[in-house]
């Protein structure tokens, strides 16, 4: 599986800006997200729909509760410890993630 960790990364949108946190991990041979703000005073609940690998990117659509019933889409190119992407999130837009970087494995 690719991307299993935990990563930090840059975002920057009109309702957060700093760091956030994805921790990626292997749900029985399924994808499992986590994301929190680096206090874990926030933490979002995800429901994985689909996930596809191509190369070194990874590719996800998911849901929040936060947003019930819309699709987000995230496509994140990992290279080592080092990691970029975005995410398309509905009323938002596409929200580059940048500066990953591999924080534990």
């Amino acid at each position: 599986m690719l991307g299993l960790g935990t990563w930090l990364f840059d975002v920057d949108t009109m309702v957060y800006s700093g760091e956030g946190i994805l921790i990626i991990s292997d749900d029985n041979g399924s994808y499992k997200f986590v994301v929190q703000t680096p206090d874990k005073k926030k933490n979002f609940d995800i429901t994985v729909r689909e996930t596809a690998q191509n190369g070194n990117t990874l590719e996800a659509i998911f849901g929040v509760s936060q947003l019930a019933g819309k699709d987000i889409y995230a496509s994140i190119t990992f290279n080592g410890d080092k990691a970029e992407g975005y995410v398309k999130i509905p009323f938002i837009g596409k929200v580059k993630i940048k500066n990953g970087r591999k924080i534990a494995d």
